[in-house]
């Protein structure tokens, strides 16, 4: 008996962990949560342009506040040939909108041995700032010179 319900609590709490874990990986094209994590761990940094971004309407990421990007880059690591790849983001539209135009530059880590990109995500709350920052300076200095 205690058998049981110790195997029903082992299988309550895996279950869950192995269908986000499915999820995770079926929305990033097979590329899963520890490699990811690895790449932004140990990766090699770069800049890399972004050639193209798109949602990607048939990956569903179980939110209304995030989707999944298909994002083209052309990585430019330093004393290495560039080289282009697909990844797959799931951010915030927000987030989205403000990190993923096409022709701009970002910060990505990248593997050598197989070029799996990970962007690496800008602080939005410094980003913000920064950029009431730049307003505020800007608004002061057209109302000194007046």
């Amino acid at each position: 008996m205690l058998l049981g319900i110790a195997g029903f609590i082992a299988l309550s709490f895996a279950f869950p962990v192995v269908v986000s874990y499915w999820l995770d990986r079926r929305a990033h094209d097979g590329v899963d949560w520890f490699k990811r994590r690895r790449v932004l761990a140990r990766g090699q940094v770069a800049e890399a342009r972004i050639l193209s971004s798109s949602l990607v309407p048939t990956k569903t990421t179980g939110s209304k506040l995030s989707g999944a990007y298909s994002i083209v880059y052309e990585v430019r690591p330093d004393g290495a040939a560039p080289f282009r790849t697909k990844a797959i983001e799931v951010m915030f539209f927000s987030e989205a909108r403000a990190n993923l135009v096409e022709g701009s530059t970002v910060e990505v880590r990248f593997d050598p041995g197989d070029h799996t990109v990970v962007l690496v995500r800008a602080d939005i709350g410094k980003l913000q700032s920064d950029r009431d920052a730049a307003r505020r300076a800007k608004e002061d200095a057209l109302l000194r010179g007046s």
